[in-house]
């Protein structure tokens, strides 16, 4: 794919934004570089202040049904302050989002 949002990534993106008023909804690894395989998973990064009520353990499974891939979905959900505190944290997935991920 590398550096191009598909379709339903971005519609992803939109019903995040809407259902949960997401700040970012970051598409890193292998999808966002261009290097996967065919039947490769989607990672994002979903930060929002809508999961501060949400236990970190239950944000992924309230954001699935938003999505309509038959690929499979790793989603990381975090709220604005823990995203930031990860950012400051050497070599977290967050930074490698950071330097390879496509803004969806």
């Amino acid at each position: 794919m590398g550096k191009k949002i598909t379709g339903h990534v971005k519609k992803f993106a939109a019903d995040v934004r809407k259902q949960f008023g997401a700040e970012k909804v970051i598409l890193f690894g292998s999808r966002a570089r261009g290097d996967n395989l065919k039947d490769s998973d989607f990672d994002m990064i979903i930060v929002s202040r809508a999961f501060k009520t949400i236990p970190y353990t239950q944000r992924m499974s309230k954001i699935l049904p938003l999505w309509k891939s038959r690929y499979d979905l790793e989603a990381l959900c975090y709220t604005p302050e823990e995203f930031e505190e990860m950012k400051r944290k050497k070599y977290s997935v967050i930074e490698q989002a950071i330097k390879e991920g496509v803004a969806a």
